[in-house]
């Protein structure tokens, strides 16, 4: 949220400090879902402000491949999507909509079909 409040006060070098410093570094070690979200969501703000973080959603990319089918829920695969567009990696953004798909259309049952 540190991030968040510099991008908010205008300090957008800030913000990509702390990206570059603890936020991208952190994620990438972890790899789960929950801090790949908080990197990837970062990388959107600062995108919105005008920074190419082409480069660093990139990086992202290769640790959420880990997740593509996974489907835990829509918020995490929808970080992991919008990465795959701040990355330019188009193949990797239509394999994952092409992998939602196949689990939406398999004949399973239970709260995350609907």
């Amino acid at each position: 949220h540190e991030a968040l409040l510099h991008i908010q006060l205008g300090q957008v070098e800030s913000a990509v400090a702390l990206y570059d410093d603890t936020i991208g570094p952190r994620a990438v070690k972890d790899g789960g879902n929950f801090p790949l979200s908080d990197a990837s969501a970062l990388l959107m703000r600062l995108h919105l402000q005008g920074v190419n973080v082409e480069d660093r959603a990139r990086e992202l990319t290769a640790h959420w491949e880990k997740h593509n089918d996974d489907f835990v829920s829509l918020f995490y695969d929808g970080h992991n999507c919008f990465n795959t567009l701040l990355a330019d990696d188009k193949v990797a953004n239509a394999k994952l909509i092409d992998n939602m798909r196949d689990f939406i259309n398999d004949n399973r049952t239970g709260w995350n079909k609907e």
